[in-house]
């Protein structure tokens, strides 16, 4: 998994590489929650790793804006698309944020990792009454 992140750290920001591809025939199926241990294991490898990523774990949709997001309500999550892990640029996010179209919840943070849910969707899924997508997020520090 190391060779994985230095292949994404590599392309620079904004890079990614799908879990699934990475573990291949040891990878979770689709939706199934052990992949948010999997994405947490991998973050904290990340965190020993020169550079920052992200790791993402698609858990949901919904067509309102959650007022509050909780970690225990994690279930069987969003098969749609598997988790990646992101290189992305340098920045300090907010403990909590809402607008109309984003919630960030932080539940955790220690020396190396940020653990945060967030709720999106761009002006333009807005329009086309598309659902909010929620996704978990570990990001190295």
């Amino acid at each position: 998994m190391r060779r994985a992140l230095e292949e994404v750290r590599s392309g620079g920001p904004g890079n990614h590489a799908h879990l699934d591809q990475i573990l291949g025939a040891a990878a979770p199926p689709p939706g199934d929650p052990r992949w948010v241990d999997v994405a947490r294991q991998l973050a904290e490898l990340a965190a020993h790793v020169p550079g920052r990523f992200i790791v993402a774990v698609p858990l949901a949709s919904s067509q309102e804006l959650p007022r509050q997001m909780h970690l225990s309500a994690v279930g069987a999550l969003d098969p749609r698309e598997p988790p990646a892990v992101y290189s992305v640029l340098d920045h300090d996010p907010a403990r909590t944020w809402t607008g109309e179209y984003f919630r960030l919840d932080l539940f955790e943070a220690s020396q190396g990792l940020l653990i945060y849910v967030s709720a999106f969707r761009s002006l333009e899924e807005r329009e086309q009454a598309a659902p909010f997508d929620i996704r978990l997020y570990f990001e190295t520090r």
